[in-house]
C-alpha cells in the first residue's frame, strides 16, 4: 500500500515496466502483446498541496477495426493526479482495519 501524502512530500521516486500481456481489458484490442510500458511515479508538493506526476511511455500495436490490418501507436501519458486528503484518510482506516 502507499500512502501517497508522504509519498508526495518527501517526493519520492517509483518506477518499472509492465508487460502488455498484462492488461486483460487492452488484449482484446492488441494484434500483438508483445511490449512494455515503462512507467515513473513521482511525488511532490505544487501550490502546497501533495500530487502525484505519472508518466508513461508505450508503444502499442492495435488491430484496426474499419480494415483489421496492424497499426502501431506510440502513446507518451503525462498526468498530474492530485491528492484529495480524503480519499487518504481512506487509505488510512482500511491499513488500521478501522473500516
Amino acid at each position: 500500500m502507499l500512502d501517497s501524502i508522504r509519498f508526495a512530500r518527501a517526493g519520492e521516486r517509483l518506477s518499472g515496466s509492465v508487460a502488455l500481456g498484462e492488461f486483460g481489458r487492452l488484449a482484446g484490442s492488441l494484434a500483438s502483446d508483445e511490449g512494455v510500458a515503462e512507467f515513473r511515479l513521482l511525488g511532490a508538493v505544487e501550490q502546497g498541496r501533495p500530487v502525484l506526476r505519472l508518466e508513461v511511455d508505450v508503444a502499442v500495436t492495435l488491430r484496426c477495426r474499419y480494415c483489421l490490418q496492424p497499426c502501431r501507436r506510440v502513446l507518451n501519458i503525462r498526468q498530474i493526479l492530485p491528492i484529495d486528503r480524503d480519499e487518504a484518510g481512506v487509505v488510512g482506516e482500511e491499513r488500521d482495519g478501522s473500516r
